[in-house]
């Protein structure tokens, strides 16, 4: 039986005995909340401790504790020096982080092409979130040449290390047919696999891909029920489209008033679609 609490008592006994890999992983439960009270400060500090020592994932996880300002005093500049410091060491998170920072903007002068050269790098090095961050670098023409074919590449790489958004986005070229051969059953089968993993977006084209008999078998009641999923955790397309549902009387029993629920839910979230139903 797994014990986060006798994990963390282990760690603690193996910090104190300077091993930077048990401050780390210290960190890590702190940061989660794993078999301790969950504290950011207290996160931060084991982070350091083994930054100090040279852990490359601890320098990238400081980082990302000033970026948010989770813990420390919030600093952009801070957080670059601790990734820079994790590069040098070939940490691919903190080049991918870099990267983003100067996609963003944030700390750093914005530059999407700065931002694709380390997104680059930490894509060789088998970073998933690099991979898809480049996908969509060359999908809309950032920093790199526009190409839907390299995008769908990375996509494609990014999706078979277990990468939601690049599935989901995957599932997007081949139902557009962009970059790669149309096909709706790609599509829905790259939506299934990104939707299993809890990509809202996902599952709401799934629910399309139901309704509307796309690569899959016409089925009201099936869409209504990715519609349903996805909704639950606050897509507000989704629930405008089970709101339609309602109405319709689609794969669920006609209700104006379960209706009418959810295209307020979805017009409180500023989907102008549901606005216009409920008028």
């Amino acid at each position: 039986l797994q014990s986060y609490e006798t994990a963390a008592g282990w760690y603690e006994k193996a910090a104190e005995l300077g091993i930077s890999a048990a401050m780390y992983n210290l960190g890590d439960m702190y940061e989660e909340g794993k078999g301790v009270p969950q504290s950011y400060e207290t996160a931060a500090g084991w982070y350091e401790k083994a930054a100090e020592l040279g852990d490359s994932a601890a320098m990238t996880n400081l980082g990302n504790m000033y970026a948010e300002g989770n813990g420390v005093l919030q600093s952009y500049e801070t957080a670059k020096q601790w990734y820079e410091k994790a590069t040098e060491l070939g940490e691919g998170t903190a080049m991918n982080n870099l990267g983003f920072m100067y996609a963003e903007g944030n700390g750093v002068l914005q530059s999407y092409e700065t931002a694709a050269g380390w997104y680059e790098k930490a894509a060789e090095l088998g970073n998933s979130a690099a991979m898809y961050n480049l996908g969509d670098m060359y999908e809309e023409g950032k920093g790199l040449p526009q190409s839907y074919e390299t995008a769908a590449g990375w996509y494609e790489k990014a999706a078979e290390l277990g990468d939601s958004y690049a599935m989901k986005n995957l599932g997007d070229m081949y139902e557009e047919g962009s970059g790669v051969p149309q096909s709706y059953e790609a599509a829905a089968g790259w939506y299934e696999k990104a939707a299993e993993l809890g990509d809202s977006d996902a599952m709401k084209n799934l629910g399309d891909m139901y309704e509307e008999g796309k690569g899959l078998p016409q089925s009201y009641e099936t869409a209504a029920g990715w519609y349903e999923k996805a909704a639950e955790i606050g897509n507000s397309t989704a629930m405008n489209n089970l709101g339609f549902m309602y109405a319709e009387g689609n794969g669920v029993p006609r209700s104006y008033e379960a209706a009418k629920q959810w295209y307020e839910k979805a017009a409180e979230l500023g989907n102008s679609t549901a606005m216009k139903n409920l008028g």
